[in-house]
């Protein structure tokens, strides 16, 4: 009896144990379901630290890119949200789709943003100060 108590013990203290990060971050993959064993080779969870997060663009067409460039700015506002973010465009990715690229952003604040948020992504090509536009069905005054 004294026996089986003990096992009973271990075999719930391995139920209980718990995995400590020595860093701050965000969960972006967990290798492991309840009830499996963890190999030491293999990480049981996935973190990224905040300034690693990265914001990824829906795939878009090579046409669309022909004056993107890496280092370009971007605002990102989020969806229902008044939140603007200032982003640089550091990656344009494959998707292994012919004409279908992805643009990957950093930006230095993430306070605010939570992982799998929508977000509206504005690229800006050139930014020019004291320009006035005029629209092209506009009439002069005589």
């Amino acid at each position: 009896m004294e026996g089986e108590l003990i096992k009973l013990n271990n075999e719930s203290g391995l139920v209980r144990r718990a995995i400590i990060s020595p860093i701050d971050g965000y969960i972006v993959k967990i290798n492991t379901l309840k009830g499996q064993y963890a190999d030491s080779l293999t990480p049981v969870i996935v973190l990224a630290k905040e300034q690693d997060v990265k914001i990824v663009s829906d795939p878009v067409r090579e046409s669309q890119l022909q004056y993107v460039n890496v280092g370009n700015t971007a605002s990102i506002s989020v969806i229902n949200n008044n939140n603007s973010y200032e982003a640089i465009l550091y990656k344009i990715n494959d998707t292994g789709i012919e004409n279908l690229k992805t643009l990957e952003f950093l930006t230095s604040d993430f306070k605010n943003l939570s992982l799998n948020q929508e977000v509206n992504i504005r690229l800006i090509h050139q930014k020019k100060e004291n320009i006035i536009t005029v629209p092209v069905t506009s009439k002069c005054c005589s």
